[in-house]
């Protein structure tokens, strides 16, 4: 069973240190990273980052499984409802 949630946030962090957090929590909470895509109890990402594009080797924003999610495509529509 897996739960999902999308939360809308404002943050004066940078994006990369905004990952680095996300680890920091996942790692808090047992996460382990044993194999790239592997099960995972927790998993923190950072869908978008504003309108901010970025393509490093770790960090690549908006997330490249954007496209490919329609429960982030459908929630991000419900939140972006919310903000107007």
């Amino acid at each position: 069973m897996y739960l999902n949630q999308m939360v809308l946030l404002e943050t004066t962090m940078a994006p990369r240190d905004l990952m680095h957090a996300g680890q920091a929590i996942e790692e808090a909470n047992g996460r382990v990273r044993l194999a790239h895509w592997g099960s995972r109890t927790l998993d923190i990402d950072i869908v978008r980052y504003g309108d901010l594009s970025l393509a490093e080797p770790d960090l690549v924003l908006p997330h490249p499984g954007l496209a490919l999610r329609e429960f982030w495509r459908r929630e991000i529509a419900e939140l972006e409802s919310h903000e107007r």
